[in-house]
């Protein structure tokens, strides 16, 4: 019998891990609506891989054509601003070559109004097109967040409290949008078990998926923990049987987070559904800052493995050694200590005084414009003087406090010091920490106290 010689081909089909993906979150702002003949007029390009923002560009950009007065007045980008500004050509060689990264993907709110406008800017530049895939926070927002919450870019900051402190310029909307879209990615992987970017495609792309409808006893057991929680930041923690804890979760506004479990989305989580059949009570811990909760939450989820947190939700941020970008390497926080001056409420003159001491989140202190300071100066000597011991190096708790540190550069900064110049409360309370710190007969501590514009570390 004759040999028969088959060739068998196999096709592998790599998927692309989340971690690995460069997600290129983009905005425009444009004379018009119509990408044909409107124009972009100012552009940014945010880098988000590996949940960390990793590379930033925008310019403004001459469009040759008028801006409309109601366009100027909501971007506040007016004809003398972009009639010397670089040309198309020159700005889009660099969005074309930025799109042109490894495992690439556009990513923007309302994903075909930015990709049309930049897609032809590509063209009519003279380049060829470039052919990535897309993905639209907008639709996200609709299958992730409640329906009662809008879903345009504000709306959505505020529910996930990333600052903006320039509405409608390319680079301030893109940026908080990186953000709430890191946001997004965390909730993905955590509620959906969503780790790469084919089933995140799939996720945005497939029919809604809907599960029999949960006893009306459950929803009304969380309206009732949801009266008695406070509106404030901490983590919310879900109890089954015998004391078995299910699902851990941070939150800006605890009695909100609690009402996201109870108002429909478009998306509804398998796992979630099934941490709420399963839970016997609801437990909060409120903390003082926003920080110390992601902090709280990194460590209860690490401490306690619930059964319902990915456990791939620990290595989000895990690295065999310090390996970090340039962003956060300008903040890396090893081996500092620092005091963080937050805005709380910049109408009543509050402030957080945040300690943070060898990369590990110490404490918050909220003062007033009438605060004695003599507690603040007690806790820095506590913090920086007082003979320590070694502190447990934790790579994750690191980048955590990049994050929060970064995402906040620009509202800390704004809060603190108006466009006057005027002596502002931030700014007393500054001078009062940098008096103490020069004044301290005691400054013995291992790492001296950078003195920034608004950050000590």
């Amino acid at each position: 019998m004759a040999n028969i010689l088959v060739n068998i081909t196999i096709l592998v089909f790599i998927m692309t891990l989340i971690s690995d993906t460069n997600f290129i979150v983009v905005d425009v702002e444009t004379t018009g609506s119509h990408a044909s003949y409107n124009k972009i007029t100012d552009i940014a390009c945010i880098t988000v891989n590996n949940f960390e923002i990793i590379d930033t560009f925008s310019s403004l950009v001459n469009p040759h054509q008028p801006i409309p007065p109601y366009i100027q007045k909501m971007t506040g980008i007016y004809d003398l601003m972009v009639m010397n500004a670089p040309e198309a050509s020159e700005v889009f060689a660099v969005v074309r070559n930025i799109l042109l990264q490894d495992n690439s993907c556009f990513v923007a709110h309302n994903v075909p109004f930015d990709w049309r406008f930049v897609s032809e800017a590509i063209n009519s530049a003279g380049l060829s097109a470039v052919d990535v895939p897309t993905l639209c926070t907008l639709k996200l927002g609709n299958r992730l967040i409640p329906k009662n919450i809008k879903k345009n870019v504000g709306s959505l900051a505020d529910y996930f409290n990333i600052p903006i402190v320039n509405r409608h310029r390319a680079y301030d909307d893109a940026f908080a949008t990186a953000n709430f879209f890191i946001e997004m990615l965390l909730m993905l992987q955590d509620r959906f078990d969503i780790v790469t970017l084919e089933d995140l495609l799939d996720f945005q792309n497939r029919d809604i998926r809907r599960y029999k409808e949960l006893d009306t006893k459950i929803f009304d057991k969380l309206r009732l923990y949801q009266k008695q929680a406070p509106h404030s930041n901490g983590i919310l923690t879900f109890i089954g049987k015998s004391g078995k804890v299910l699902h851990i979760s941070r939150s800006n506004d605890i009695a909100e987070h609690i009402s996201s479990f109870i108002e429909e989305t478009d998306e509804v989580s398998k796992k979630i559904r099934s941490v709420l059949k399963k839970f016997v009570r609801l437990e909060w811990l409120e903390t003082t800052s926003e920080l110390e909760a992601y902090i709280l939450e990194y460590r209860k989820i690490k401490l306690l493995q619930p059964e319902y947190n990915s456990i791939k939700y620990l290595d989000l941020f895990n690295a065999d050694d310090i390996q970090v970008n340039a962003y956060s390497q300008q903040l890396l926080v090893k081996n500092l200590s620092m005091v963080v001056l937050y805005p709380n409420s910049p109408k009543e003159k509050l402030i957080d005084v945040i300690f943070i001491h060898k990369g590990r989140y110490v404490s918050t202190t909220t003062i007033g414009t009438k605060a004695n300071l003599n507690s603040i100066f007690d806790c820095i000597h506590d913090t920086f003087y007082a003979d320590d011991e070694e502190v447990e190096f934790d790579i994750n708790e690191i980048r955590i406090l990049n994050y929060w540190l970064y995402k906040n550069t620009s509202l800390i900064k704004k809060h603190l010091y108006d466009e006057q110049d005027e002596l502002l409360f931030g700014e007393t309370i500054e001078q009062s920490i940098r008096t103490f710190y020069a004044k301290d007969s005691n400054a013995n501590a291992e790492n001296d106290m950078y003195i920034g514009n608004f950050i000590y570390g």
